[in-house]
């Protein structure tokens, strides 16, 4: 029984010894399955990483070929499709017309008017019903204005290849019921006199102006890749806020430059030389003429020159730039050996080798980065903008710092060159609460001159300016009555605007424009002083003729008959984005002249009496306008 019970105890400890080395080997097989399962899994993730690397190398260089395959034309025949087809239009080809911001990205992305990948064309028709009236604050003219005017183009974009793109637009510009071209002033820059007619009973053809006209016709030099690019011909020149250069698109014709512009273009620099050359004093042959020249009663030939450099950083960009205007400068006539002209010409009859040239220097700078306009993520815009003048006008004075000269006639044994030395300083900030409402102010200031008989002329000079109306912000530069140039100008601006998402922006905008110096005159949109001649006293700018006001401080005894508010404006705007291709605007604005206009017209000691009694304090104006584009 003993030995029974024995065995039994040895059966079972042999049993349990034997269940825990199963026990083992099993768990060791587990473990070795594990660890075989783990070898296969890093396998695989390593065959995956590497799986993942050389799609992301695949994809890269898809990505290459695709680029090249998009941007160029091989020998083989390969289909070349445009990259603005599918990117929208670069803004080279979007210089030509005035869209509020809904409208351009529209147009910029419209893929409808594509042809064979390559052509793209469009139409822009935008007629405009204006009322204006009394804009001179004088009580004897008729100048009430009730118009309507149309700007029209049909334009042309050719990408056929990596290496070349162009385009050409032609565009009409007209009064309602006018045979003659719509001009306000600057159309010397987008000649009008381009053509002729033969006449059978003439000899010679006719020079007649034409409404119809080249607007733009340029093509671009490009290769792949490569952040240089030429473009050349008939051009639209337009850098930053477009204060300096711009197309002037608000305006029924625009401004439009024949020149090249060589541009560099990288994620953090940008920079752009150009050249243009404004006015031509020669005709070319059979039939090819121009309106300038001295036999034109214009200027002989003119040249503009200049670089923009825009440098990036991730919350705001700085703007360098240069811009220089060269004049042949035409002698006074009559001029013979020993005159001297009302305006201290010296020696006039020798001056004609001379160039009248004015260059501006300036920087802008701005956290305006999303394409010149504020990024969706923040509320607070700012813009500080400054310019300053030098170069020579051409003629040459009597030296100012000589205190020694002839007691009889007043001249001096000595000369200085007569120079620029005009500025301008432009502020603008604003606040937009939860991207609807924008409440912003701008102080502008362009200096004048308190003295025109000295060798420098203060007065800052216009460049070819485009007109006012820019976005952003839209009538924040000087009004929609565009009544007025940045010369001799201290401007205060606090404007309102709010954006509904069904009818639109709506825009509310109050000027105050005062003379920065009293002595100088006021001036119109195009340069042109503005009240009309009250005396006479020696000056050394072309408009010495009808300028108005004091020269030096003593013309009229003291500086009380002067004044320095220029005028008040208000003005309210509408622009409605109404369907695909259809843009409404509305505008109004009411005006108040100061006491710079008002001392002109009531002073009974003005020396002019025509202008005695004139004044008339407010003027009105009003504008409704369709622009289709697509």
């Amino acid at each position: 029984m003993k030995k029974l019970i024995f065995i039994l105890i040895l059966v079972l400890c042999n049993s349990y010894v034997f269940a825990q080395d199963k026990d083992l080997v099993i768990s060791s097989n587990e473990d070795k399955d594990l660890e075989k399962r783990i070898r296969i899994i890093e396998e695989d993730l390593k065959n995956e990483k590497v799986k993942i690397d050389n799609t992301e190398k695949n994809l890269e260089r898809l990505k290459r070929e695709k680029n090249i395959k998009t941007s160029e034309v091989e020998s083989t025949g390969d289909t070349y499709v445009s990259p603005m087809k599918e990117n929208g239009l670069s803004g080279d080809f979007m210089k030509a017309m005035f869209l509020d911001p809904e409208h351009a990205k529209e147009f910029k992305n419209n893929k409808k008017l594509w042809i064979n990948d390559i052509f793209r064309f469009g139409i822009m028709i935008r007629p405009r019903l204006e009322a204006r009236s009394n804009l001179d604050f004088n009580s004897n003219t008729d100048d009430y204005q009730n118009r309507a005017l149309q700007a029209s183009q049909l334009y042309f974009i050719l990408d056929p290849n990596p290496y070349l793109s162009m385009k050409v637009t032609i565009q009409d510009a007209r009064v309602w019921g006018g045979s003659a071209p719509a001009s306000s002033g600057d159309r010397k820059y987008f000649f009008s006199n381009s053509g002729s007619e033969f006449n059978p009973t003439q000899r010679n053809p006719e020079t007649v102006p034409n409404s119809t006209d080249v607007r733009e016709a340029f093509f671009i030099l490009k290769y792949p890749n490569f952040p240089v690019k030429a473009i050349i011909g008939r051009q639209i020149f337009s850098f930053g806020d477009q204060r300096m250069i711009g197309g002037a698109n608000w305006n029924t014709n625009g401004h439009s430059f024949d020149g090249m512009r060589i541009a560099y273009e990288s994620k953090s620099f940008d920079s752009h030389f150009f050249g243009a050359k404004m006015t031509a004093s020669a005709n070319g042959p059979n039939g090819v003429v121009t309106a300038n020249g001295r036999q034109n009663g214009s200027i002989d030939d003119s040249y503009l020159a200049g670089n923009y450099n825009t440098i990036k950083f991730s919350d705001f960009l700085i703007d360098l730039y240069a811009f220089g205007i060269l004049k042949k400068w035409i002698p006074k006539s009559p001029g013979y050996p020993g005159e001297v002209v009302v305006d201290q010409d010296v020696f006039s009859f020798d001056r004609s080798r001379q160039n009248d040239q004015v260059i501006t220097a300036g920087t802008r700078i701005t956290n305006r980065t999303a394409g010149n306009f504020l990024p969706s993520d923040k509320s607070w815009d700012w813009t500080i903008e400054s310019a300053f003048q030098t170069g020579f006008t051409g003629q040459r004075l009597y030296a100012s710092w000589d205190q020694v000269r002839d007691p009889i006639t007043g001249k001096s044994n000595y000369s200085e060159r007569n120079k620029y030395t005009g500025q301008l300083h432009v502020v603008q900030t604003g606040y937009t609460f939860e991207e609807k409402t924008r409440i912003g102010v701008q102080y502008s200031y362009s200096s004048g001159d308190p003295n025109r008989q000295d060798g420098s002329v203060s007065t800052f000079q216009l460049l070819p300016n485009p007109r006012f109306a820019i976005f952003p912000y839209f009538d924040s530069v000087a009004g929609l009555s565009e009544n007025i140039g940045l010369k001799n100008l201290k401007s205060y601006n606090l404007n309102i605007s709010y954006k509904t998402d069904e009818w639109g922006y709506f825009i509310l905008s109050g000027f105050i424009h005062r003379k920065a110096v009293k002595q100088d005159s006021w001036y119109g949109i195009s340069g042109d002083p503005k009240t009309g001649a009250v005396g006479s006293c020696n000056v050394n700018t072309s408009a010495a003729s009808t300028t108005t006001e004091n020269c030096n401080g003593n013309a009229y005894g003291n500086n009380t008959f002067l004044g320095s508010g220029i005028y008040n404006e208000i003005d309210f705007a509408w622009v409605y984005h109404w369907r695909e291709g259809v843009s409404l605007w509305l505008g109004a604005g009411y005006l108040q002249a100061g006491d710079a206009i008002r001392n002109v017209r009531t002073d009974i000691n003005n020396p002019n009496p025509s202008n005695r009694y004139t004044f008339k304090p407010d003027a009105y104006m009003s504008y409704f306008m369709l622009n289709v584009a697509i």
